[in-house]
This record gives structure tokens, C-alpha cells and sequence, in this order.
């Protein structure tokens, strides 16, 4: 059995949304204000001021699987949900759905199982409810229900927690079973008699599920793109509504893909910030294991060390006549682009007195610089 859905009220139309909206100027109505409905629901769609929509409410009854259900729950903001409990009743009708898409024989496998949960619930409620009470037997009985067993469901929506709900459930990402429920609701909802919220429908650019296949299918796009190329030659032969279906895919496509890549900089600058906060507070740490000074005096056993080792032990040992060799390195030269000849030699050479090498100035230049440094930050 199928999921079912049914419109059983509402309340609202596209003209309740827009007084809503003039609410801020004037209520007052009259021919040319009427007129613009269309045009006001658009920019308050586009432009994110949705309040008004909260104004109008459409009501739902729902035979719904409870894996769906789950997904209904989710929605609370603007929603109102009750659903049929299995706690405060015995189901008497054992519903379920099959999905439509599994072979055969997995079909037969899950039918199988479910019956077999069913006929397990109401043999354990007439088998413990002497024992345990017919409450609690109840509503420990449903364990015994499998996911895809189907419970009523009454809901009922303001038309901005409907199109919130559409968004995410109306995608071909949603799970099919909540798909399906959301675009028949849609579906129904556009066939009302009189069109109410026609204008609402169309601010808001929703489409039902048989649409959506229809516009990602590769023949719809082939069929796409042959109309451009045919219509770049004649542009008057083409119609208004097709031009406007292209420019519509193709602008789709560039905000769709735009906000992909939005959202993945945003991702990348969540990670970046979890990163630098997780070093800081590695560093916060360090910090609190060593004590202040004794990272000063860590810095300037350092310092001492390389003076001595780089510096006072050659000056001194200068003074001392102790001879210090040189390590020479001389390039050979090489013949034909370097396949023949080259090469390095290498050879010492004594030196009397104190060598003041490149390293040494770079060094005594760092550390006078760091000091300096130092002071100046700490004045």
C-alpha cells in the first residue's frame, strides 16, 4: 500500500499574503494594487521577507510510513503534527509499503517480515495483557512494528513552514517515501479549485518531483540546447516561455553552483578556525605545564651556548696560538655540458688567528636583534 495524502482545509491566498505585506503602508485595496499581487510575492520571496506567508495555513491527513514520519517530526517550526499511536490503541489494520523499486524478490522478503512483526504484535498483546496490563503491553507490543508500517498522521502548515518543508523534502536527495509525500502535497495544493495561491507557487519557483525528472533528464537538456542553437539565428520565431525556461535553467545552473562553492569556502573556513583553536589551546597548555621563567632561562641558556660555541671558544682559543683549519672546497672544470670532467676537491687550510666567518656576523646580528626586540615590545 501506498502512502496516501489528503488536503482536508485551508486557509489564505495570495491576496491574504499581500495584505499582510501592505500592512506596513495601507491595507487599502483597489484595481491596481490587486494587479501587482504577482509582483509583490515575488520580491518578497526573492528577497527573503517571508513573514507574510506565515498568515495562511494548508491541513493535511497523511497515511505515512513511520520512517517518514520521523522525517515530519523534524518540522516543528510553523507545523503542527499529531500522528495515530499505537500506545493508546491497538492497530487493528496492518498497513505497511513495499518500495516500488526493489526487485521482486526482495519485495516478497520484506512483505514476509512485516506480516510476521504484525501477527507477533497482536499475539504478544493478546498473550501479556492478563500479566502486564493492556496499557503497558500496548506500548511495548510495537517493537514488534517494522519501519515501513503505516500510520494517520494530521498535519497542517503555515505556508512558510510548507516551503521550508518542499526545499528539503521535495529533492532528489530526500529519501523517495518523504519525496513523494511532499511533492503530492504540492501537487494538490496547485490543483485547488480557483488557484488561491498561484502567485505563491510561482514566487517561490516550486516544482513538483515529475518536473524536476523532467528537467534533469538528458533529452529534456538535449532538446535544451538544439533549441538554443536553432533560435540563435531567428530569435522572433521563439517563444516567450521557452526563452524564459532557458535563461531560467542556465541561471539555475550559475546560482546552484555558486552556493556549492559558498558553502564549501564556508566549510573550509569552519575547519581553518576548529585548527587554529585546537593549536591555540595546545599552545595554552604548553604554556601552563612550563613556567614563565623557566622558558626565559631555557632562551638564554640558548643564547649562551651558541655565543660561546660560535664565538669566545675560537676568539680565545685564537689568543691561546691554537691553529684553526679551514675546510677549501674548489669546483673542477667540466667539458661538454658536464658529461666529461667536473667534480669537487676538497683540502684544509691552517689558519693563525680569529676568523670572523659570514655565520658568525649573521648570528651576533640575530641575537642583538631579538633582544632588542624584546625590550622594545616590553616598554
Amino acid at each position: 500500500m501506498n502512502n496516501k495524502v489528503e488536503l482536508i482545509g485551508y486557509y489564505g491566498d495570495d491576496l491574504v499574503h499581500a495584505c499582510s505585506a501592505w500592512t506596513s503602508t495601507s491595507r487599502d485595496l483597489n484595481e491596481d494594487k490587486i494587479k501587482r499581487v504577482g509582483k509583490l510575492l515575488d520580491m518578497l520571496a526573492s528577497n527573503g521577507h517571508h513573514t507574510p506567508f506565515e498568515k495562511s495555513s494548508l491541513h493535511f491527513l497523511v497515511d505515512t510510513d513511520i520512517a517518514s514520519h520521523i522525517h515530519l517530526l523534524k518540522h516543528r517550526i510553523g507545523v503542527s503534527i499529531n500522528g495515530e499511536s499505537a500506545r493508546y490503541k491497538e492497530i487493528k489494520e496492518d498497513k505497511y509499503i513495499i518500495p516500488e523499486d526493489w526487485p521482486t524478490k526482495w519485495q516478497e522478503k520484506l512483505r514476509d517480515y512485516s506480516n510476521q512483526g504484525n501477527e507477533l504484535y497482536h499475539e504478544v498483546i493478546k498473550d501479556l495483557e492478563e500479566s502486564l496490563g493492556r496499557k503497558r503491553v500496548k506500548e511495548s507490543a510495537r517493537f514488534f512494528k517494522t519501519y515501513n508500517s503505516q500510520i494517520c498522521a494530521d498535519i497542517m502548515f503555515n505556508w512558510r513552514s510548507f516551503y521550508h518543508f518542499l526545499n528539503l523534502r521535495n529533492k532528489p536527495d530526500a529519501q523517495k517515501e518523504i519525496r513523494d509525500i511532499a511533492s503530492e502535497m504540492l501537487d494538490i495544493v496547485k490543483n485547488i479549485e480557483g488557484n488561491p495561491f498561484e502567485h505563491t507557487i510561482k514566487a517561490f519557483k516550486l516544482t513538483t518531483q515529475a518536473t524536476q525528472v523532467a528537467q534533469s533528464h538528458p533529452l529534456f537538456r538535449g532538446w535544451l540546447f538544439f533549441f538554443i542553437i536553432i533560435s540563435v539565428n531567428n530569435i522572433d520565431m521563439v517563444p516567450p516561455e521557452l526563452i524564459s525556461m532557458a535563461f531560467g535553467s542556465l541561471s539555475g545552473f550559475v546560482f546552484k553552483f555558486m552556493a556549492q562553492r559558498a558553502k564549501e569556502k564556508a566549510e573550509m573556513l569552519k575547519m581553518a578556525l576548529k585548527t587554529q583553536e585546537a593549536n591555540e589551546n595546545a599552545h595554552n597548555a604548553a604554556v601552563q605545564r612550563v613556567s614563565v621563567d623557566g622558558g626565559k632561562w631555557v632562551r638564554r641558556l640558548i643564547v649562551v651556548s651558541t655565543l660561546f660555541g660560535v664565538i669566545i671558544a675560537p676568539f680565545f682559543l685564537a689568543l691561546l696560538n691554537e691553529p684553526l683549519y679551514v675546510q677549501i672546497t674548489e669546483t673542477k672544470k667540466s667539458f661538454l655540458f658536464g658529461l666529461f670532467g667536473g667534480g669537487t676537491d676538497n683540502y684544509f687550510v691552517r689558519v693563525d688567528g680569529y676568523l670572523m666567518i659570514p655565520e658568525v656576523r649573521q648570528t651576533l646580528t640575530a641575537i642583538v636583534g631579538f633582544y632588542f626586540g624584546s625590550s622594545v615590545v616590553k616598554s
